[in-house]
């Protein structure tokens, strides 16, 4: 049993963990489904149509993963799934606990991508960038870091940290994990006061897609 969900000898973890792969969603060796397997009780999100990076449908079916979650949620990203997370986070305050965001992809390449929040996070976030990431460049994350307010973490040469790169069995995305989820746990009032941060963001899920 891994030591995130060690909060307290008996009890389950205060938080929903939910997966949010990116485009093409993340297959049997991807990491992804690796850290469900370790968690346990992990939800994977429902998206209809992996192959379209449409971010109403990313946010909808993070939505819907948590229609019956009573427990803020920590979600664990990936790639367009990465930008969809946060911009949930952004947009439900009261809901999300924390969020990891491993190798986001460019909003760039995006047609939603100039619908992204350039609010701070009002959560715990550690964003985990990659030296070589074909989606998105070090200083493209680094300046997303810094809108975010998300701690970077530099994987050095990762590729995009997929099963491509030899991420399966992702051990150090484990321990961020861990770390992130202690964060959530230390400093609730943060995702408390996140919907005063600003006051002019817009839900998004009313609008059209790409």
């Amino acid at each position: 049993m891994s030591e995130i969900l060690k909060f307290e000898p008996g009890k389950p973890s205060p938080f929903a963990f939910i997966s949010v792969p990116g485009i093409g969603d993340s297959g049997p060796e991807h990491w992804q489904t690796w850290m469900e397997g370790v968690i346990g009780d992990a939800q994977r999100i429902p998206v209809t149509d992996w192959r379209n990076p449409d971010l109403n449908s990313w946010l909808n079916a993070i939505e819907a993963s948590l229609m019956t979650e009573w427990r803020p949620a920590i979600l664990i990203a990936h790639s367009f799934g990465a930008l969809a997370a946060a911009q949930y986070a952004i947009e439900e305050p009261t809901r999300v606990a924390g969020v990891l965001l491993v190798a986001p992809a460019d909003p760039a390449r995006f047609a939603d991508g100039a619908r992204l929040s350039l609010s701070r996070l009002p959560c715990a976030g550690l964003l985990v960038a990659s030296r070589n990431d074909p989606w998105m460049e070090l200083r493209v994350a680094q300046r997303w870091a810094h809108i975010w307010g998300a701690t970077l973490m530099d994987e050095g040469e990762a590729g995009h940290i997929n099963v491509d790169s030899g991420h399966g069995r992702w051990t150090k995305g484990l321990t961020y994990l861990a770390r992130l989820a202690y964060e959530a746990r230390s400093n609730p009032s943060r995702r408390r006061d996140g919907i005063y941060l600003n006051g002019q963001e817009a839900r998004l899920r009313g609008s059209s897609g790409s």
